[in-house]
């Protein structure tokens, strides 16, 4: 090829010789980039799903929390008709989660009447009384009645309208209600609305048209899909009908979690299944798998632009070989450094000329995306921050073992607590006459405000154990002071002891605990508790105090329910009998008792994580364990 010109031939051998260069580059910096947007992606997806699912359980637990409580007061016999009623009032009124909340008993429960069955919900602002009783409604007949009966357990029910009740599509909890001798007599029931659950799930967005959806394991949907749903999770719901969505959530449960590809006519699709814990249901989050890699024509425009100013910038050198050129090129190299230092706010001038204009946009668009990143960076670290500020709040307040000797007693004891901060707490301390003081207890709730309530009692203990030697005063006063300035359905289960040397007597209060096990001789029993309300729940109650003589035990054992409700990975509770077991298998060799459950307990759930603290504190009256125990209850 001919050129007229030196100037044209430099121009065009530059170019064919910088073109297959950049070619390459970019080539090869688009493989990378996929492996990383692939990943970020992935990451970003899971991040999401993980929130949304955390999000979900809270509202699942809030909600099947309440029938719970209501199911285990009417059982024991804590509350009338008329207090579960007024209870559930407030509740529905109280709740954003609860639509409507129900009490029903078995026919012919109450003499005199047959049916029994009382409805409260939430409708125009205002909250509503149904009688749910034959003939307009009949509730025996109900799945949400006869299911948690017949398999005699606490349930969550599938999706359903219900007709003639609240009139929304609904899933209900439902917990068991039974009598003195284990039979049951009734059900305690709070409602989430289908749609309340479905604006939850349509608020999650993953890259640019995917989203999320909620079923149950048996392949109901709990979401509606309607205009506002993304279209990836739209076309998904098409190709899969009960059966397939079932068979889906059965390969989703087997593993936990798994990422399952999925193909239509016109797609591929990526699905992220995540179980919901407590629930039978699953979380669904779907997205395309091309919208993984969008952001490569972008990159591939950049690319193109670099490459085109690249070039020009060499043709302008070649014709100009100006002065100013090359103060641009130093005035871009000096930002280029900034921002790869870490200054991303370095101002970026707009006196360069034409081509050199077209690298520093690019770095603009660069400095910007990166800006963004670093904060997104910046807002998890601060969240991490928040929740490892949390923990040393909580190891200043309740430590993670405990191991003093008292007045002749050896107080030991651990706590461990679950994957987030909790609300366990205990302690024991010897009082200005020689009285010694003990407790343990468990606050309702997670996170920071479980710790602040934590650090809140803890505090009140040690200012009214200088004030007063009286366990029913301390109680009182704490379930006043608590029921008064907490709002938000914060309570705290405790057992309370007071031990004095000097009459020989063990003074205490279980509100609403564990009840504990004491070990006197070659005999483990539960000592007699009185039925207490845990404090804060309502002002002014009545506390009931009890007394025994310290000879009547050698060693008293207290621990919180984390210690009973913790599970392995075949979902195998703890258990009474598995802790009363090890305590008689391990006398002979008079252990350290609190180590030995310790150890135990963190063997048996292997690498699964506790889903609630574990807490025990155990008191050794003359550090003596009998051998040959027998099981027994006084």
């Amino acid at each position: 090829m001919r050129f007229q010109t030196i100037r044209a031939k430099l121009i065009f051998y530059l170019t064919i010789t910088l073109l297959p260069i950049f070619a390459i580059l970019v080539y090869i910096g688009e493989i990378n980039m996929r492996d990383t947007l692939y990943n970020n992606s992935l990451l970003k997806a899971n991040m999401l799903a993980y929130k949304a699912a955390r999000d979900i359980e809270k509202i699942t637990f809030n909600t099947s929390s309440r029938p719970k409580e209501i199911a285990n007061l009417v059982s024991e016999g804590i509350i009338s008709i008329d207090e579960v009623k007024r209870l559930m009032i407030e509740d529905v009124k109280r709740s954003k989660f609860i639509y409507g909340m129900a009490l029903a008993f078995i026919p012919g429960y109450f003499k005199g009447k047959r049916y029994y069955c009382q409805y409260y919900y939430a409708k125009d602002g205002r909250i509503l009384e149904k009688q749910l009783i034959p003939p307009s409604y009949r509730y025996t007949e109900s799945d949400w009645f006869k299911k948690p009966i017949e398999l005699k357990r606490n349930m969550w029910s599938e999706p359903y309208f219900d007709k003639g009740g609240g009139g929304v599509w609904m899933s209900t909890y439902s917990a068991l209600i039974k009598d003195g001798s284990g039979k049951i007599i009734g059900i305690a029931t709070a409602d989430i609305s289908i749609g309340f659950l479905s604006r939850i799930v349509g608020k999650i967005r993953v890259l640019k048209t995917g989203g999320a959806f909620l079923f149950t394991k048996n392949g109901d949907l709990l979401t509606n899909v309607n205009k506002e749903t993304r279209n990836s999770v739209s076309q998904i719901i098409k190709l899969y009908d009960k059966q397939r969505l079932k068979s889906l959530a059965q390969d989703i449960l087997n593993n936990e979690k798994k990422y399952l590809e999925i193909s239509s006519a016109n797609n591929h699709f990526l699905l992220l299944g995540l179980p919901i814990r407590g629930t039978d249901w699953i979380l669904g989050v779907i997205f395309p798998k091309s919208e993984l890699f969008l952001q490569i024509k972008r990159y591939k425009l950049y690319s193109l632009l670099i490459i085109a100013g690249g070039l020009s910038f060499v043709v302008l050198i070649i014709l100009l070989i100006s002065k100013n050129i090359t103060r641009d090129i130093s005035k871009i190299k000096e930002i280029s450094l900034k921002i790869a230092k870490g200054n991303f706010d370095v101002e970026i001038p707009s006196s360069f000329n034409d081509e050199s204009q077209t690298i520093a946009e690019a770095l603009d668009v660069m400095q910007k995306s990166l800006k963004k990143y670093i904060e997104e960076v910046k807002d998890k670290a601060r969240i991490e921050n928040e929740l490892e500020l949390a923990k040393k709040i909580q190891s200043a307040f309740v430590p993670n073992e405990l191991n003093i000797e008292l007045g002749g007693f050896k107080v030991e004891g651990f706590s461990m607590w679950a994957r987030q901060v909790g609300g366990d707490f205990y302690g024991a301390n010897r009082l200005n006459d020689g009285k010694i003081l003990f407790y343990l207890g468990d606050v309702s709730g997670k996170s920071i405000p479980a710790v602040l309530y934590v650090a809140m009692i803890k505090s009140i203990i040690n200012v009214l154990s200088k004030q007063s030697d009286s366990i029913k005063n301390m109680v009182n006063f704490l379930n006043n002071y608590l029921a008064a300035i907490t709002k938000q359905n914060h309570f705290a289960t405790m057992f309370i002891g007071l031990i004095d040397g000097q009459n020989g007597e063990l003074e205490f209060c279980n509100a609403g605990h564990e009840p504990p096990v004491a070990i006197k001789g070659d005999a483990l029993f539960t000592p007699l508790l009185d039925k207490n309300l845990p404090v804060g729940v309502f002002e002014n109650f009545d506390f009931k105090i009890r007394r025994i003589r310290l000879d009547s035990f050698d060693t008293l054992i207290i621990f919180s329910d984390g210690v009973l409700d913790a599970t392995n990975d075949k979902d195998e509770q703890f258990g009474y009998d598995r802790l009363n077991r090890l305590i008689l298998e391990n006398l002979d060799s008079k252990p350290n008792i609190s180590e030995v459950i310790k150890k135990e307990l963190l063997s048996f759930v292997n690498k699964k994580e506790l889903y609630d603290d574990a807490t025990v504190l155990v008191l050794h009256r003359n550090n003596t364990l009998k051998s040959k125990a027998k099981s027994g209850n006084i």
